[in-house]
């Protein structure tokens, strides 16, 4: 028996295109090896935060409280890469402003806004 499920076709279909956005935002588009690398970090600490957002305890599981401190560790580490990135200091205050807000836990706009 054959069938259609137009759900599956339409999640698959999104899949897709989420990820040819995210590859060409980050590795198409930049002008140069400096701006690359820095829109790498901001989306890696864009995925830290959401997954900071998720409801997980210590005691949850067993290695949790690893897994939680490792996700915190590594966080640091990015956003250090990302501050001392070539391409960080290139930008204005008002250009930062527009697309990383730290003590929010987000990154806002479209990283377009960044180059104008």
């Amino acid at each position: 028996m054959t069938g259609y499920d137009l759900f599956t076709v339409n999640s698959t279909f999104r899949t897709i295109m989420e990820s040819y956005a995210t590859f060409n935002n980050i590795f198409v588009e930049p002008k140069t090896i400096a701006e690359e690398k820095f829109r790498f970090l901001l989306w890696k600490i864009d995925g830290l935060f959401d997954k900071e957002k998720f409801d997980v305890s210590e005691t949850d599981f067993i290695g949790a409280k690893e897994i939680l401190e490792n996700d915190k560790f590594i966080l640091s580490e990015t956003i250090k890469k990302l501050e001392n990135c070539e391409f960080y200091s290139s930008l204005s205050k008002s250009q930062l402003d527009k697309i990383y807000k730290l003590d929010k836990k987000e990154l806002i706009g479209d990283l377009k806004l960044m180059i104008t």
